[in-house]
């Protein structure tokens, strides 16, 4: 992340600053799609995960020991409606020893997060039908916390605090984890740079497209011929 070398960047990270506004240059028509739940393409692969009612869910990723310094990098995004509408990337701070602890840290930040804002739903008198999903492609982490007995084998005593914090959230009904693959995981192209066919998926499944483009069909919209075509922003 370019933001971490701002007070003494180098000559290669002006190049990839140029280069970052070179892509915001070249996907300036691209557009974030929001539509009724009927229309959620994210995750448009498996939409058994979903349901036909789920229109809020989050999901978190986790980069294990990318860093120089062998700190991990986590990322979360939430979609309202089909499209994201909060998200981070970020740098752990301390170096984990798996990358099941890496995931824990991530999932434990996305879920406070999560909290937050079911809390301005319940503000607003905003109310789904069903318990909103936090998504994760790590099955040891998703184990860890749904299931009893499981325990996780860390000498790091504020990782195994965000183990239990999750466990108890999860026995409390706050939040419901669930495994979702890392091929349809929003929040995989947060966490490490992608090759541009990974590229052009993950920003598919953040369900934007170009203007005038049904992100459905990846044809003309009605909008693009002066009719009414969803909506986007």
């Amino acid at each position: 992340m370019l933001s971490q070398y701002l007070t003494k960047p180098t000559e290669t990270h002006l190049k990839l600053a140029d280069q970052c506004l070179r892509y915001l240059l070249e996907t300036k028509n691209l557009c974030l799609v929001y539509g009724a739940s009927k229309h959620i393409t994210g995750l448009h692969s498996q939409p058994e995960h979903l349901g036909s009612n789920h229109e809020f869910f989050g999901a978190s990723d986790a980069s294990y020991g990318m860093n120089n310094d062998r700190t991990s990098s986590n990322g979360w995004v939430f979609m309202l409606f089909g499209g994201p509408v909060d998200y981070k990337a970020s740098k752990q701070i301390t170096v984990t020893k798996s990358s099941t602890e890496a995931e824990l840290l991530g999932l434990s930040q996305a879920a406070s997060e999560l909290i937050q804002w079911e809390r301005v739903f319940a503000e607003i008198h905003l109310q789904f039908n069903q318990r909103t999903h936090l998504y994760c492609d790590n099955t040891q982490t998703i184990r860890l916390v749904n299931q009893q007995g499981q325990k996780l084998d860390t000498k790091l005593r504020h990782v195994d605090i965000h183990h239990h914090w999750l466990r108890q959230r999860d026995q409390r009904g706050d939040i419901e984890i669930k495994y979702l693959s890392t091929n349809d995981m929003p929040a995989d192209g947060l966490t490490k740079l992608l090759p541009p066919q990974k590229h052009k998926h993950f920003v598919k499944l953040l369900n934007m497209a170009e203007e005038g483009v049904d992100p459905r069909t990846s044809v003309p919209s009605a909008a693009a011929s002066g009719g009414n075509g969803p909506t986007d922003a």
